[in-house]
């Protein structure tokens, strides 16, 4: 479940680069704006929250992938010219492709996951529903549980209530 989720999740994301790429867009409300509509309904079963969250990373990749072109068109002369003076054939052009990711990384926030520290699970969610999943904590980690550590009151801290 939680592959699919992910799976999901990077198609979305490989989705809005390929919207933004060819487009030139890397403003991230514009990349919303066009690659929402198409998603949501080809996905009706990831969260809308994933789907929302999946082109916000998109902005930063198409940017990167458009400064990448930009800075080849302007070196390729200069790389034509220092093959020629060489004597060797000019290499051809080789163009920027658009972003993909075979996993992307999840954005998350609070509407994606939950964690209830005192029952020590943590709920997140996924194309089937949220799923709630247990997480060890490990022994010497468990004093920090409730938020103050236990160092202060060791010290007689006036943090303390």
């Amino acid at each position: 479940m939680l592959h699919e989720t992910l799976a999901q999740h990077s198609v979305c994301f490989n989705a809005a680069c390929a919207e933004g790429f060819p487009a030139q867009i890397s403003n991230g409300v514009d990349l919303h704006d066009r690659a929402h509509s198409p998603l949501r309904p080809a996905y009706s079963n990831l969260p809308a929250q994933l789907i929302c969250s999946s082109p916000v990373k998109t902005p930063a990749a198409v940017r990167s992938a458009l400064t990448w072109q930009t800075k080849r068109e302007r070196a390729y002369p200069r790389i034509v010219a220092k093959a020629r003076t060489r004597g060797r054939p000019a290499p051809a052009f080789t163009l920027v492709r658009t972003p993909r990711s075979a996993a992307r990384p999840i954005h998350s926030d609070q509407r994606f996951y939950g964690v209830r520290l005192a029952q020590m699970r943590a709920s997140l969610a996924t194309v089937a529903r949220h799923v709630e999943l247990p997480f060890p904590v490990p022994h010497h980690s468990v004093r920090y549980l409730s938020g103050m550590p236990t160092w202060h009151a060791r010290l007689g801290s006036p943090m303390l209530p």
